[in-house]
């Protein structure tokens, strides 16, 4: 029989959003995290001149950030209090080119596992076209990138409630 997922807390997850949305890469990128719940991430990014490569268009590191960011914590809500991960793998297809507006990713769990968990991830433009897209493979580890470690990094005074109801 499959082991139930507890709840996740609301407050939880809205402290480590915020939490995410000051981290000194997301502010560089100018992203925000908008939604963070149970299986389920998005960010939005307004596309910057800082982000632009010498041919005006987006730079690929730039997606490849919003889908590996998102595949992080999509899967977050899911992991037993304090285990961390990292991707193994991310695999993207480029398929638009982007030169401005905002872009908006949304990166779901497709199957969690014990030790690797399968996620996906999509970027689209303001006209709710598909302009790239990314399948990544995350490894479980309880010392490898634990929420501990991103409040110690980012505000070390917060007190994080249960993550669990």
């Amino acid at each position: 029989m499959p082991q139930q997922t507890p709840t996740p807390n609301p407050v939880h997850l809205d402290i480590v959003r915020d939490l995410c949305n000051r981290s000194p890469y997301q502010q560089l990128l100018g992203m925000e995290m908008t939604v963070l719940e149970l299986g389920r991430c998005r960010l939005e990014m307004p596309v910057q001149t800082a982000h632009l490569n010498p041919f005006g268009g987006l730079c690929g590191g730039a997606f490849a950030s919003m889908l590996d960011i998102a595949s992080y914590w999509c899967m977050y809500p899911q992991l037993p209090a304090d285990m961390g991960a990292t991707t193994l793998d991310l695999q993207m297809n480029f398929l638009r080119g982007v030169t401005g507006g905002t872009l908006a990713c949304e990166a779901r769990v497709k199957k969690p596992g014990r030790n690797v968990f399968l996620c996906e991830a999509e970027v689209l433009d303001e006209k709710g076209r598909l302009v790239a897209n990314a399948v990544s493979k995350m490894f479980l580890s309880p010392t490898i990138q634990p929420i501990s470690a991103a409040v110690a990094s980012v505000d070390p005074n917060i007190d994080l409630p249960p993550k669990f109801l």
